[in-house]
């Protein structure tokens, strides 16, 4: 537990503002109606119950100043001896099961702030939460950094934040790609956790690098259809983020069609196809090997809807159309080829006498 963070002190700053909330939407004599201050004196019972076992002494010393403030509300609402010995005598009990639902709360929301890491990708990352749910703050985050080779970096900072119920939710991540070359001049975007079509944390590497990603979509006329996206690093929106280049299935792009030439090369089993396009479909860039004659050659390959193709590139990462990677010649290649052999024909013709 953090000794600079004083969880006591934060709710009851939450509760001020509820009241200077209230005052707006009734008036200033509403914080002295019995009902409210009903609810004020359940508040200060819920909070004596879920930090009254705590070891910090600044939240020590706040929970004396609250003990005493909530007897005087206690005399306020209960005058009579009778009744307030009643709520004593029940308070015991009360507090036990405030601390037993603060408990189960605590754990519930745990689970959920998992989850949701996990469908993100960061579930590897889950067990720093209970510690930082466990202060109190308004909000946090939780840096996470990984290599995905010897020349990049991935960063990923998670944030969270309190809701009114006490609860955490996890709202947003911002992810930043840092290549070795130039170490400060990273790639980044926010992406928010929440959304039906969210990006996980792999998407999220395949988008930074430029590369499209295939997400459930929906066409022209509703229907549930797969559409491509992709950052455009030329155009940014006035939060900062860079702007999404939607192709959706009436664009045409078909990646199947596109990768059978290549495909063709391959003695793939129809499971190891499968694999490559699910790659492709996922932002993947794929290990590809094809026979030019008798030699074998490692290609790279990543889809690219917007010019309804695929990117090719070397071991070198060398980018190459799609005759170069396959080893064919082109039309001008095949004339150049047969340039030579066309004029000693002509040639050989002029000799005979025959015009050409």
């Amino acid at each position: 537990m953090d000794p600079n963070i004083n969880r006591v002190a934060a709710e009851l700053n939450d509760w001020k503002a509820r009241e200077e909330r209230l005052e707006k939407i009734f008036s200033p004599s509403i914080l002295k109606d019995p009902a409210f201050l009903k609810e004020k004196f359940s508040f200060y019972n819920h909070v004596q119950a879920k930090y009254g076992r705590s070891a910090n002494d600044e939240e020590k010393i706040t929970l004396r100043i609250l003990a005493a403030q909530r007897s005087q509300l206690r005399d306020q609402l209960y005058p009579s001896l009778l009744r307030k010995l009643y709520n004593l005598i029940l308070q015991p009990f009360q507090q036990r099961k405030i601390l037993q639902q603060v408990n189960q709360k605590h754990d519930s929301n745990l689970k959920e702030l998992g989850d949701a890491m996990k469908k993100n990708g960061f579930g590897y990352a889950a067990d720093q939460l209970s510690q930082h749910v466990s202060r109190g703050q308004k909000n946090f985050s939780i840096p996470l950094s990984h290599y995905i080779n010897e020349n990049e970096k991935m960063n990923f900072n998670l944030s969270f934040t309190r809701q009114q119920d006490g609860s955490y939710r996890f709202d947003q991540y911002q992810a930043s790609l840092h290549k070795a070359k130039d170490p400060n001049q990273a790639v980044s975007q926010i992406f928010k956790t929440d959304a039906k079509d969210s990006i996980n944390a792999k998407q999220a590497v395949n988008l930074l690098a430029g590369r499209a990603v295939m997400k459930e979509g929906s066409d022209f006329s509703g229907a549930s259809k797969p559409k491509w996206i992709q950052l455009d690093f030329n155009d940014r929106d006035p939060s900062g983020n860079h702007k999404v280049k939607e192709f959706l299935h009436n664009y045409g792009f078909d990646l199947d069609k596109a990768a059978e030439k290549l495909i063709q090369k391959q003695n793939l089993s129809p499971e190891s196809r499968q694999n490559l396009l699910e790659g492709l479909r996922k932002g993947e860039k794929q290990p590809v090997t094809i026979t030019r004659g008798n030699v074998s050659v490692n290609l790279f390959i990543e889809a690219n809807p917007q010019f309804k193709t695929l990117n090719l590139y070397d071991e070198q990462n060398k980018k190459l159309t799609m005759s170069e990677a396959l080893g064919e010649k082109t039309a001008k290649e095949q004339i150049q080829q047969l340039g030579p052999k066309q004029d000693l024909s002509k040639q050989k013709s002029r000799k005979n006498g025959i015009a050409i």
